[in-house]
C-alpha cells in the first residue's frame, strides 16, 4: 500500500519550476500500478486498478512531454485528455477502494474502507462539478467553480489522510500475523 500512497501524492501534488512538474504524474501512476500489482492477488479490483494505472502511466508520460510544445499543449484535444485523466484517476481510486472493501471482508479485518468510499464520493461530486462548471464562460460562475475546486482539494486531502490510516492499520495487521 505504500506504493499506492506515494503514487497518490505524486499524482495529486504539483510542484513546478518553469512549467516542469518535479513530481511527475507518470511516476505516481507507475507507483500506483506497482502497488496494485502487489495487491492484485487480494482482489480483482486491484487487478482492474493495476491495468488502468498502467494506461495512465503511459498517457501521463506522453502528456508530460507534450506540454513543452506550446502549439500542442493548448490544443483542445489536450483539454479533453485532461478531463479524461481526472475521470480515469477517480475510477482507479474507486477500484482501489472496492479492493480494500473486498479485502476487509475476505480477511475479516476493519480498515475503514467504507469511510474511504464516502470520501471518494465527495471527491467525485466536487471534481466533476468543478470541471464541468469551469467550461461555462461566465464571471459569476468563477466563484462557484472556485468553491467546488476548494471542495475537491479538501476531499483529496481527506482521502489521502484516510488512505494513510488504512495503510497503517493494514501494516499492523500484516505485522501481527
Amino acid at each position: 500500500m505504500t506504493y499506492i500512497f506515494i503514487g497518490y501524492i505524486l499524482v495529486f501534488f504539483h510542484i513546478k519550476i518553469n512549467g516542469f512538474d518535479l513530481l511527475a504524474n507518470f511516476v505516481g501512476y507507475f507507483l500506483i500500478y506497482k502497488g496494485t500489482d502487489i495487491l492484485s492477488i487480494k482482489s480483482i479490483y486491484f487487478n482492474s486498478a493495476r491495468k488502468w494505472a498502467f494506461g495512465m502511466t503511459i498517457l501521463s508520460f506522453i502528456s508530460s512531454f507534450a506540454r513543452f510544445f506550446r502549439d500542442i499543449a493548448y490544443h483542445p484535444i489536450w483539454i479533453g485528455i485532461g478531463t479524461v485523466t481526472v475521470v480515469m484517476f477517480l475510477y482507479i481510486l474507486y477500484q482501489i477502494d472496492k479492493g480494500l472493501i473486498e479485502m476487509e471482508e475476505s480477511e475479516n479485518i476493519a480498515l475503514g474502507a467504507g469511510k474511504l468510499l464516502t470520501i471518494w464520493k465527495v471527491q467525485v461530486v466536487t471534481q466533476v462539478l468543478s470541471t464541468v462548471l469551469s467550461f461555462i464562460q461566465d464571471k459569476s460562475m468563477q466563484i462557484i467553480v472556485s468553491v467546488f475546486t476548494i471542495g475537491a482539494l479538501i476531499a483529496n486531502i481527506v482521502f489521502l489522510i484516510q488512505f494513510y490510516s488504512i495503510k497503517k492499520k493494514y501494516e499492523g495487521v500484516v505485522a501481527g500475523k
